[in-house]
């Protein structure tokens, strides 16, 4: 079956495991993930699996979740939830590792070429601290001085890291590159997987583009700027189909501004992954990466067809 056309008819059966009370209609808790994680890894152990990575100030764990069929294959590493308050993000890995893994005979042609590692939340402090107390919170929550709390987590990476300003600020970069451990946690997932990994994908909220490297200069990388647009734009086109919301493909200085310390321009950079994307889903109403829980639904499902076109292209390089 087209991959495209899984989706669709997927999409009217959103049930999740037996166990589970879960729907994709609501905003899940990181107890609520842990425990769908649980079941998951219970029911399907020769699919699933769980490799855990740093320990935030706050005692998490940052975990990455393994889906793959039989002996190690070229790589996906998908990323989200780095900007806490970006919710959809999060939602989005739920999606994809449930699609995968509870529907994972829909996906042969995929799971048989490739397998994908996703990091569902990679910022977990700040993803508990945007649901119990501040809901626009985009750091971690590691104190940084007497009175402030939290890094920019996207833009704590190595490659062209640039420290930023006031500790309090809701973009401070930390003190210094891979001075958290969420972004320490992130690289250690590349590295892990680092022979094998084919491809890196940071989700993230606000904006309906598909964004290449770099991040830290309005111009892209001359050696792989054609193949990414390729991938970018196939991806565009399938996201642009869902719902008719249209995706820009651009270089992310550009499209984004320049920001310095990103995780793609760290994964092309010093990790050499080629194709290395950013996918800024679809902003709120209001703040840009407030979803009102009656659209979620439609955007995991647009955002699917995202994911499935970056896996067909890797399964196709």
């Amino acid at each position: 079956m087209n991959k495209v056309l899984a989706i669709l008819v997927l999409s009217a059966t959103l049930s999740l495991s037996a166990a589970s009370t879960l729907t994709f209609n609501e905003f899940w808790s990181l107890a609520d993930i842990n425990e769908y994680m649980d079941e998951l890894i219970q029911d399907f152990p020769a699919l699933f699996s769980r490799e855990q990575y740093g320990t935030t100030s706050e005692g998490r764990r940052v975990e990455a979740f393994v889906i793959r069929r039989g002996a190690p294959k070229p790589t996906i590493v998908v990323e989200c939830g780095i900007s806490p308050r970006e919710w959809l993000s999060t939602m989005t890995a739920m999606y994809i590792i449930h699609e995968l893994v509870e529907h994972d005979y829909e996906f042969d042609d995929i799971l048989n070429a490739i397998d994908i590692v996703v990091v569902p939340v990679s910022n977990p402090d700040g993803y508990v601290f945007s649901h119990t107390t501040d809901r626009n919170w985009n750091k971690n929550r590691r104190a940084v001085s007497a009175s402030c709390f939290g890094a920019d987590i996207n833009r704590n990476f190595q490659y062209q890291f640039l420290s930023t300003g006031d500790p309090c600020g809701e973009n401070f970069s930390g003190p210094f590159f891979f001075s958290e451990a969420e972004s320490q946690s992130i690289r250690d997932v590349l590295l892990a997987h680092q022979s094998r990994v084919i491809m890196f994908v940071s989700v993230r909220g606000g904006g309906q583009r598909i964004i290449i490297p770099y991040n830290y200069l309005g111009v892209p990388s001359t050696v792989n700027e054609a193949r990414q647009r390729n991938v970018a734009g196939q991806v565009a086109a399938a996201l642009n189909s869902a719902n008719g919301r249209i995706y820009t493909v651009g270089v992310g200085g550009i499209l984004n501004g320049v920001q310095s310390g990103t995780p793609i321009d760290f994964a092309y950079e010093l990790r050499n992954i080629p194709m290395s994307f950013e996918l800024r889903l679809p902003s709120g109403t209001g703040a840009p990466w407030v979803i009102p829980e009656a659209q979620l639904n439609a955007l995991l499902r647009e955002a699917f067809r995202g994911f499935v076109a970056f896996a067909n292209a890797a399964v196709a390089m």
